[in-house]
């Protein structure tokens, strides 16, 4: 899941950064303070969520959301602003939601859960997977990993007692699976964070995993990705 915040406030920026992570583990988040800015990151990042204040520093927040619904009418809006009659234009906007401020953490977390709900209703329920003479349905939460083969360039989904090959590539995988709790370990790696049971340091930085029922094949780990991972396990 990918989320922008857009505030001309540090400070603002910081809890909001805050609450965003203890919320949603598996995120990636983005900062700007300006609009103009913000909208060149909608563009480059297409964020699942923006949350905005309602006056950035350069332009009025309602007017940067307003020429981003020119280009993106699906993406998720919450605008934060101390002005109530700002709420009008935020229900007009199509904004997911309205936070007066000053903000209250506890309403933000409920609709940031309310959010990621909605989410995981968004995304495939199964992952299916075209064979020779049939289609063949896998719950997402039975996935212990996931491989690229530098062979042929398909990947292979690996459940506790099967190997399935797909077409499939890993960055596609990685965008439909985001909300069942994968992650990516190594460019050619996806883990189900479920099924992790132990990290072993390796060398020069990095790791090697393993996971449940696949204790006998270890995952490599690179340096980039060792301290997301160990953020998204660990309490």
């Amino acid at each position: 899941m990918k989320i922008i915040i857009a505030n001309g406030n540090k400070e603002e920026r910081q809890q909001l950064l805050q609450v965003i992570r203890e919320e949603t583990k598996i995120c990636d988040v983005e900062e700007t303070e300006a609009g103009i800015d913000t909208i060149k990151l909608v563009k480059a990042f297409q964020p699942d969520l923006l949350i905005i204040d309602g006056q950035l520093p350069d332009v009025c927040g309602l007017e940067t959301v307003e020429l981003i619904r020119s280009f993106d009418r699906k993406l998720k809006v919450i605008i934060t602003s101390s002005e109530l009659e700002h709420a009008v234009a935020a229900f007009r906007l199509k904004s997911f939601y309205f936070l007066l401020k000053p903000l209250c953490w506890q309403e933000l977390s409920a609709v940031l859960t309310r959010f990621q709900k909605e989410q995981t209703n968004k995304w495939v329920r199964k992952l299916h997977i075209e064979c020779k003479d049939s289609i063949i349905y896998i719950n997402p939460a039975d996935i212990r990993y996931i491989v690229k083969n530098k062979e042929d360039k398909m990947v292979s989904i690996y459940t506790a007692d099967h190997c399935y090959t797909s077409s499939y590539t890993l960055q596609y995988l990685e965008e439909k699976l985001n909300t069942y709790l994968f992650v990516r370990v190594h460019k050619s790696y996806l883990v189900n964070l479920r099924y992790i049971t132990e990290l072993k340091t390796f060398y020069n930085g990095t790791y090697n995993l393993y996971v449940e029922g696949c204790q006998n094949e270890p995952i490599p780990v690179s340096r980039n990705y060792v301290k997301r991972l160990r953020h998204c396990l660990e309490i």
